[in-house]
């Protein structure tokens, strides 16, 4: 499910996870490898003092080529209840082959982030977006989007950055680290 993400510099943009399709994250124009995503707000929990950083993306056509093959997959697999390509989406989700990651190198171009120096907002390429939004966009992010990781197998790198959201020292993540009490 698309999640509305509000930025600063461009109003309500569609970002996030196209239903089970968690192989790339989109925010807005951007797509970004999910697990590269992570890994870049996982950095940014535990580097406290990272004011810059960079991220590998892609156009907004990355996120959608291939998606419908791979649903095609996954609802066949769910349907069929073959158990060996059900335990292979579990283990693969959010995933890159090795294959498309040499691809992705190629294909991508390195974007700025930028966290200002009062830890308020994030500048990510083009999007200006407060912190607690950005928070809510991470956890949403590390969770699997709002229906969660398939199967509720969850990646190692989604929880890495779970946890290091939730034990972060950065005022970046205060008001999602909040938010995240509260639900408990």
């Amino acid at each position: 499910m698309t999640l509305i993400l509000v930025t600063e510099s461009h109003g309500n943009v569609e970002s996030g996870f196209y239903g089970g399709h968690t192989k790339y994250t989109r925010l807005g124009d951007y797509t970004f490898a999910t697990k590269h995503f992570c890994e870049l707000v996982q950095y940014l929990a535990v580097n406290p003092e990272t004011l810059e950083a960079k991220l590998l993306g892609y156009g907004a056509d990355k996120y959608w080529e291939n998606g419908n093959e791979y649903m095609a997959e996954l609802i066949q697999a769910e349907i069929s209840s073959d158990k060996d390509a059900i335990k292979k989406f579990e283990n693969q989700q959010g995933e890159i082959s090795l294959k498309d990651d040499l691809d992705l190198n190629n294909e991508g171009k390195m974007i700025s982030v930028k966290v200002s120096e009062d830890k308020n907002h994030v500048i990510l390429g083009k999007y200006k977006i407060n912190s607690l939004h950005f928070g809510r966009f991470a956890y949403y992010v590390a969770h699997g989007g709002f229906m969660g990781w398939f199967h509720n197998v969850i990646p190692s790198y989604a929880k890495e950055a779970m946890n290091a959201i939730k034990e972060s020292e950065s005022d970046l993540f205060k008001h999602i680290k909040a938010e995240m009490e509260d639900d408990i």
